[in-house]
């Protein structure tokens, strides 16, 4: 065939295939004021480009990751929902965990002639897994959102900026190659030439409600076009074409929509001196003898004894007025907006609405009330000898509503605040769970255990008085506030 018509079928073919990566995505709201994207302005409406197409010489800039799929960029003017890519797996649908699949091949000179096939184990995590999570990352920061690369270290994950969101991306197809260049002159680096392209399964996951509210699959792809120097820290055609499938993850409306920020109230801190604190109708025990009630009123009081979930685990709380104010620790909430909080297997939204870290206690304001009554507190001085029992959430939310039973040892200062030690059995997840009198009245707040290196309990644990929990974050008792039942 003459060269002049090789190359009018070439342009023909480029032209007749659409470039779906380079699709540009509008925004417009219709006469009912409902939002709607599409892919073309619609007609006598206006319309705010999301996506715009870069330009080629953008594409081909030395060492950027840039696609020419952008993704949608955050408009909302609070902080959006973290997200947090979580893990990177290669899973091949037709080929056991373990077993060995050909992606692609390797290729050596200037004609790239082939010189042995490249395989990948099914089931395992991505190889650059750091460098893939840092990508996608930085994507999310350029466009507007919240993204775990402000985090100073990897325990914040864990810590009070603990991802509401976590993404799981299950790489199902891949297809490789790369094709080597000697260098020209001896002990010179070489040059190489690759190309990749995989189909991602996206699993999006909220650790608050513990379950995956959302699933797609996108494609990626990246060729190179000469042969570049290699370099052995350069992202390669692997990291380019997942950040492709990553941004079009980003150009999903329906997966934009589960980063905008949840509702509820800004939580206030107990350290400004600028905050009032809150006025609540608490429920006042008697404080009174009489045998032990407790075993009684156990079911009772279970249905005002909480599990509070957060991104990053659970402790326990209470219901403390009928208002619908849990009180939990603050080191459990740990600087979380919005918890679940469980009561009667039942989930309820709340929002830290107070907090007091010196003194350990939040306050959760729940979104509906519940029906249970809220737990009566006895602000006395609990006696050293007196037999108390706790209830809470130990180590999985499996264990909910476990009983211990104990005595308060002493009365002791730590860092200037006060506590009652106690023999009674406080594991992780206990934090913030009532701790009570026989009476069945709530005398503290379980917030922590003592541990042997083996793991086992020292029969050393603390609790903070109910009456310093309460005049950390509550206004004085008014004297309307409700007595006990």
């Amino acid at each position: 065939m003459p060269a002049p018509l090789r190359l009018a079928c070439l342009l023909a073919v480029l032209i007749a295939v659409p470039d779906l990566a380079a699709a540009e995505l509008y925004k417009w709201v219709d006469q009912d004021g409902r939002v709607h994207f599409s892919d073309s302005p619609p007609r006598g409406r206006d319309a705010v480009n999301l996506r715009p197409v870069p330009g080629r010489d953008d594409l081909r800039a030395s060492g950027s990751l840039r696609t020419e799929v952008a993704g949608i960029p955050y408009e909302g003017s609070a902080p959006s929902r973290l997200a947090y890519l979580q893990q990177v797996m290669v899973q091949f649908p037709d080929v056991p965990p373990g077993r060995s699949k050909v992606v692609g091949e390797l290729q050596r000179g200037t004609h790239c002639s082939h010189e042995r096939d490249v395989k990948l184990k099914s089931g395992y995590e991505f190889k650059r897994q750091d460098s893939l999570r840092w990508h996608f990352h930085e994507r999310l920061k350029e466009l507007g959102y919240r993204s775990p690369q402000e985090l100073k270290t990897r325990f914040d994950l864990e810590g009070e900026s603990a991802p509401e969101l976590g993404i799981i991306a299950i790489v199902t197809e891949l297809e490789v190659s790369e094709c080597q260049l000697s260098g020209r002159r001896r002990g010179s680096p070489g040059r190489v030439k690759n190309a990749s392209e995989m189909t991602v399964e996206w699993q999006v996951r909220d650790n608050l409600r513990r379950r995956v509210v959302y699933e797609t699959t996108t494609h990626g792809s990246f060729r190179d076009g000469r042969f570049q120097e290699k370099q052995d820290d350069a992202p390669g055609s692997l990291e380019r074409a997942f950040l492709e499938a990553g941004a079009k993850l980003l150009s999903d409306p329906s997966f934009v929509a589960l980063l905008a920020p949840t509702s509820g109230r800004a939580t206030a801190s107990a350290t400004n001196e600028t905050d009032e604190k809150l006025p609540l109708a608490v429920v006042e025990g008697a404080c009174a003898g009489g045998g032990n009630r407790f075993q009684t009123r156990y079911e009772r009081l279970t249905h005002a004894t909480a599990t509070i979930r957060t991104p990053g685990g659970h402790g326990s709380g209470f219901l403390v007025s009928d208002d619908g104010f849990v009180l939990t620790n603050e080191h459990v909430v740990a600087g979380a907006r919005r918890v679940i909080v469980v009561l009667d297997d039942e989930e309820y939204d709340g929002t830290v609405v107070s907090s007091d870290p010196l003194r350990d206690v939040a306050l959760v304001e729940l979104d509906e009330l519940p029906p249970a009554d809220a737990l009566p507190v006895c602000r006395e001085r609990a006696a050293v000898g007196q037999s108390i029992y706790v209830i809470g959430t130990p180590l999985d939310e499996k264990l909910s509503l476990s009983v211990t039973k104990g005595i308060i040892s002493q009365h002791r200062t730590l860092q200037d605040q006060a506590y009652y030690q106690t023999d009674a059995v406080i594991n992780k997840g206990n934090s913030g769970g009532p701790a009570f009198n026989e009476q069945g009245e709530v005398i503290g707040i379980a917030v922590a255990g003592t541990f042997a290196k083996d793991g086992a309990g020292m029969g050393i644990n603390y609790l903070i008085p109910i009456d310093d929990a309460l005049q950390a974050l509550v206004a004085p008792p008014a004297a309307a506030r409700r007595e006990t039942r």
